[in-house]
């Protein structure tokens, strides 16, 4: 079928997959919010096989090809919407972690685009240098010219 009758079956609360998708086990689903959640309008999310690479849900977007493509498929019947309140909770480490791995931890004194030792957080661009070999500087650092009178 093609991605119009697959939205509208998605919104009437059917799971719903593309044949042609390398990964096996992804579904699509819609998220209905309530008062309780941050967002405030329904979206859809890919749900990927536990155990996967990636994380069980993440926010979908349809490209060109999903748009176009006629293998779209029902994977699971209507049921009631699910609401952010009801989603299963994810509880624990992702699988594979250890104990003793913790997040880095960002110094709060540095600053913003810094690293704790000083050092600048991505290699700077491009400079321009002149034939003496000085930095030239950017438009940015030129002084402004007087207005003209």
């Amino acid at each position: 079928m093609d991605f119009s009758i697959a939205l509208a079956l998605l919104k009437q609360g059917h799971s719903i997959t593309r044949e042609g998708w390398n990964g096996k086990g992804l579904s699509l689903h819609l998220q209905h919010p309530d008062a309780k959640s941050k967002m405030t309008l329904p979206y859809i999310y890919m749900e990927c096989p536990v155990g996967s690479a990636y994380p069980n849900r993440v926010p979908w977007l349809a490209s060109q090809t999903d748009l176009l493509a006629n293998d779209w498929v029902v994977i699971a019947p209507a049921k009631a919407p699910q609401t952010a309140q009801e989603a299963p909770k994810r509880r624990g480490r992702p699988k594979g972690a250890s104990k003793a791995s913790k997040p880095a931890q960002r110094d709060p004194e540095a600053p913003h685009g810094r690293k704790a030792d000083g050092t600048p957080r991505k290699p700077p661009g491009r400079r321009k240098v002149d034939a003496a070999g000085q930095d030239e500087p950017s438009p940015r650092q030129q002084p402004a010219e007087p207005p003209a009178q």
